[in-house]
């Protein structure tokens, strides 16, 4: 998970696969 702020593409991937998953 530390490629998550490796690029602005992943990071956004990883924020919505985050906020899918809280929900």
């Amino acid at each position: 998970m530390g490629t998550c702020n490796n690029l602005p593409q992943l990071f956004y991937a990883c924020l919505v696969g985050i906020a899918h998953r809280s929900r």
